[in-house]
């Protein structure tokens, strides 16, 4: 017998080990995540300790519907007339109050809502807001659409929507 070695160029060579294309594991989508949410909420962080902070106004809506009510019953009205008169108060009433909180950087409160702090009040705007609406919708044949007294209550400091003193910025 004879010793046969296959020649050198037939012998396989150890193939090197060939790596595969990256997968994202679990672990590693875990991690994204954890980076994405701490970037957020840096983000977040900075943008809410550097704002403006929102100025505060109030409105008595108890003083403004008390004194409606009473100048309701007042009035020598049917029901029916009473009724649709309620009804198209409180649509203005929402719509001065909407249109009071445009300014930006205006949180509009009702004034039994703040117990403490710095704030203007703006039921006078508000309520002469909502009579000359009134009066203009439902015409000047109405005794429902007196300025609204004032009520004793501590003096409050102008107003910043309307006395010139607030122009959305700080």
């Amino acid at each position: 017998m004879t010793d046969f070695s296959p020649p050198q160029s037939a012998v396989p060579k150890p193939l090197k080990p060939v790596r595969a294309p990256w997968k994202p594991g679990m672990n590693d989508v875990l991690i994204l995540l954890l980076a994405a949410n701490m970037i957020g909420t840096v983000g977040l962080g900075i943008r809410v300790y550097r704002g403006s902070r929102p100025t505060v106004v109030t409105v008595g809506v108890t003083q403004l519907t008390r004194e409606y009510v009473a100048r309701l019953a007042t009035s020598q009205i049917t029901p029916q007339e009473a009724n649709i008169r309620t009804q198209m108060f409180m649509s203005v009433a929402q719509d001065a109050v909407k249109k009071a909180a445009t300014d930006k950087g205006v949180i509009v409160m009702a004034r039994e809502c703040v117990l403490a702090g710095e704030f203007a009040d703006v039921t006078s705007d508000v309520g002469r807001a909502v009579n000359a609406t009134m009066d203009s919708t439902m015409g000047n044949r109405s005794a429902l659409s007196p300025t609204p007294a004032p009520t004793g209550l501590q003096p409050t400091p102008a107003s910043p929507l309307t006395a010139g003193g607030y122009n959305g910025q700080r």
